[in-house]
């Protein structure tokens, strides 16, 4: 899953262009990813757009075997089982 997909299927541009991944790239030699993206979408759709949206649609595309690879997601469990037990 990429960005430019995924935007392409639930972040339509208000000119219903496509994107592209040269969108994309541009953003990736930035301090703030997140930022500079959710700053694109909203300008782009013309709508306020967050980052939990974004992380959501993200999220509900990635399999559960891309999930559970995470490294962060795994030392969060990790953590919580260690609290729970």
């Amino acid at each position: 899953m990429t960005y430019k997909n995924l935007c392409n299927e639930k972040f339509i541009k208000d000119d219903n262009t496509e994107w592209l991944e040269s969108d994309f790239g541009q953003l990736r030699s930035a301090d703030k990813f997140s930022d500079d993206l959710k700053q694109m979408l909203s300008r782009e759709c013309k709508r306020r757009i967050g980052k939990p949206e974004i992380s959501l649609e993200l999220a509900k595309k990635l399999s559960k075997d891309k999930i559970e690879n995470i490294q962060p997601i795994q030392s969060l469990f990790e953590k919580i089982n260690e609290i729970i037990n």
